[in-house]
């Protein structure tokens, strides 16, 4: 019992009787406020007023009704379906489910008339550390059959060490305005046919390992069981698989036949196998011949899948993002191509230049220091260019081609063997963030005085372990009139906040958190 709940009890009926006429019914805010009263009023042995429970069915601004308070405070059946008569005024419920009879009598609550309205359903399986797992949730209930008008269904199963038949997923083919699913937990056996509707247009699946499986069988594992149920999915836009193996076992044919209208894909190794995963040659062939797949993001992909993607790309591409790329190339990037990120394993031969591009990642781990070969002379037609990331890639000196970019915002700079940053740096003006730690700096880059960053807001100098601020680099960092955060930790001359005069930079000083760059 919480706070808020013991002070309602200590409270008179009449009193409490009382908060509940007053409470604004168009207020979403006050649901749980007046669900409490209501249940001391009960606890009392007084009957609930008429108007109040009125209030409650009829609150007309209330979109998203959080049944877990209901749950929570032990209401009976008969009361809920009281409260949800008017369901049809609510787009939206969030139910916690922790034993099977709890989640029938729940979503019974929202089924069809009374939940004639409901669109969205966020179905949380076994939340409570009081029930024991015999206790718990591990099957849908045939009452969500029952909510005809949904459109968006999340489901997410805690805790994780316990699964869920995929056959129980077959309910779902009985939903037939459903467009948008997520699954996130444990599923035992195959998925049935009909359970990924043909009339999905997002599908979002974290499908986790057993807690008890052995970690050098990751490697190995193969697409979850039934991933050949994507294959139905013909309207599918957005599609993201998180699992040990998450290429679906699909060939070129049945990809092509069934994706035409896909926008955007990401394939996600729930844990980093040493090996990473290929699937189906045929599966990463179809991927360039998509007409609508604009977006792409993937992992640790090797072998066959990685050769497919440094041979093509699909043609409308907007955004490419590789973790764990082996490859020592990729394609020429198509000209809609505005956001792409390489985690690179290896040493690239070429580097991957386009006109179109707006932020750029190239990220090396400090620990294999691949360097980079020599950035062409066309690198510099990349203007539009606002973001870039270069982090753990050994230059030594920044290309010249990169600094005449002028529109840059945010610079990612760290660990990259600098001395200094060139007088020429053209973006200097247009800078928000610059990150410059775990360098080799000696000075403050003469290049950000003189009020030339004067839009610089994020600067981080923090592991410089030869950086001397002194007078001058102390007068050079006063002159960043925009500067809000700043990082000088590990230098071998910093500053420290007592001893800056200036009140700004000594406020960027004590600011600093240690936020991300990109």
């Amino acid at each position: 019992m919480d706070q808020a709940e013991l002070c309602l009890l200590d409270l008179p009926a009449s009193v409490l009787s009382t908060i509940l006429g007053f409470l604004p019914a168009e207020d979403p805010s006050h649901f749980a406020s007046a669900l409490l009263a209501c249940k001391a009023l009960r606890q009392a042995g007084e009957a609930v007023p008429h108007r109040a429970t009125l209030r409650l069915a009829y609150m007309p601004k209330l979109r998203d009704m959080k049944l877990g308070y209901i749950q929570r405070l032990g209401w009976e059946a008969e009361l809920l379906a009281l409260l949800t008569r008017k369901a049809q005024l609510w787009r939206a419920a969030t139910v916690h489910g922790t034993s099977l009879a709890e989640l029938r009598m729940l979503l019974g609550s929202l089924s069809s008339p009374a939940g004639s309205g409901l669109r969205r359903l966020d179905l949380l399986l076994g939340r409570d550390g009081l029930h024991t797992h015999t206790e718990l949730c591990l099957r849908l209930p045939k009452e969500l059959e029952l909510l005809t008008s949904l459109t968006e269904l999340r489901i997410e199963q805690c805790p994780v060490d316990l699964s869920l038949p995929a056959g129980d997923l077959g309910r779902l083919s009985t939903l037939p305005a459903l467009q948008s699913l997520a699954f996130l937990g444990h599923l035992t056996g195959r998925l049935p046919p009909g359970a990924l509707s043909s009339g999905l247009t997002s599908l979002y699946l974290r499908m986790l390992p057993q807690p008890l499986e052995a970690a050098e069988d990751w490697a190995t594992r193969e697409p979850f069981l039934g991933s050949e149920r994507l294959a139905e999915c013909t309207a599918l836009r957005s599609l993201h698989i998180n699992a040990l193996a998450p290429v679906p076992a699909l060939s070129e044919e049945q990809v092509l036949t069934a994706w035409q209208q896909l926008q955007k894909l990401e394939l996600v190794h729930t844990y980093h196998a040493e090996h990473g995963s290929s699937g189906s040659p045929g599966f990463w062939r179809a991927l360039p011949q998509l007409p609508c797949l604009t977006r792409l993001a993937a992992d640790n992909v090797r072998g066959q899948g990685s050769q497919a993607l440094s041979a093509s790309l699909p043609s409308r591409l907007a955004s490419l993002q590789l973790e764990d790329y082996p490859e020592s190339a990729l394609p020429p990037l198509p000209p809609t191509v505005t956001e792409l990120r390489l985690h690179l394993l290896g040493p690239l031969r070429t580097l991957p230049v386009s006109p179109s591009l707006r932020n750029m990642t190239l990220f090396s781990d400090s620990q294999l220091g691949q360097p980079l070969p020599q950035w062409p002379s066309s690198a510099s037609s990349m203007v539009g260019m606002t973001a870039l990331c270069l982090s753990g890639c050994p230059l030594g000196e920044l290309p010249a081609p990169l600094a005449s970019l002028p529109l840059i915002e945010i610079l990612n700079l760290a660990c990259t063997q600098l001395t200094d940053l060139p007088q020429e740096l053209a973006c200097v003006g247009s800078l928000r963030k610059l990150d410059l730690h775990g360098n080799e700096l000696t000075r403050v880059p003469a290049v950000l005085g003189g009020g030339a960053a004067s839009r610089l807001e994020h600067l981080d100098l923090g592991r410089n372990r030869s950086l001397v601020v002194g007078d001058e680099g102390l007068a050079l960092l006063c002159t960043l009139s925009a500067l809000q955060c700043l990082n000088i930790r590990g230098a071998s001359q910093g500053l420290r906040s007592a001893e800056v005069s200036d009140q700004r930079l000594r406020g960027a000083l004590k600011a600093w958190r240690g936020a991300g760059m990109m």
